[in-house]
């Protein structure tokens, strides 16, 4: 019982270390800018993968700047890095499907005989800002869980807000979706480029030790 209890804390520990540079708020940050002005600009269409290619280089940006500050901890090799990368992809996955799927109903598509199916994705596209932020507020709950971050919790508190908020402004559900990828986006880039920046400020490259210091 009593190593089950550590393993947790352990585990915990780790996904609280990955975290604490601030890459991930804001390489999905950027991602989310860059779905929102891709999805303004339908000739732009073409690169709705470009976000997911921003996130996968997570990995690359923590091995190039935070693994000589303080080393790099990935989140466990027996399925946390696993979920991580799913549930950011995730993110996106169902972003696209519901934003995909809405858009064709908003512009008169049809799906067969499933009247019931239609109208709830038509209440959906009427409702989108509010999936989306509950999308956003799941996402970033979970890792919150994971790794008892309070400023995810907060993100998550606020994004699924803003959806509420975003769903009350006097714009078509699209536009209003665009501006709320593009809002949160923009929230989840500052606070981890500033998170970043002070990182990299904590925690300065040591100089490697010369010959004679090793002697």
């Amino acid at each position: 019982m009593t190593t089950s209890v550590n393993m947790k804390d352990i585990k915990r520990r780790v996904w609280s270390i990955y975290f604490q540079d601030g890459l991930f708020e804001a390489c999905v940050g950027f991602a989310l800018i860059l779905w929102g002005v891709i999805m303004f600009h339908p000739r732009l269409m073409s690169l709705s993968g470009l976000p997911i290619v921003v996130v996968l280089a997570l990995q690359g940006l923590k091995k190039r700047y935070v693994a000589p500050r303080v080393g790099y901890v990935s989140p466990s090799s027996k399925g946390n890095k696993s979920s991580l990368m799913a549930g950011i992809l995730l993110l996106f996955a169902l972003g696209i499907l519901v934003f995909g799927l809405s858009l064709s109903l908003a512009r008169g598509g049809e799906i067969g005989g499933w009247s019931w199916l239609l109208g709830g994705l038509r209440w959906g596209f009427d409702c989108l800002p509010i999936v989306i932020g509950l999308i956003l507020a799941g996402v970033l709950g979970f890792f919150g869980l994971r790794a008892r971050a309070t400023r995810f919790y907060a993100f998550a508190l606020l994004f699924a807000l803003a959806g509420v908020l975003f769903y009350l402004l006097p714009l078509s559900p699209e536009d209003r979706s665009k501006l709320l990828l593009m809002s949160c986006g923009f929230v989840l880039l500052v606070a981890g480029v500033v998170r970043f920046i002070q990182f990299l400020r904590n925690n300065p490259v040591l100089p490697e030790a010369s010959a004679d210091e090793r002697t």
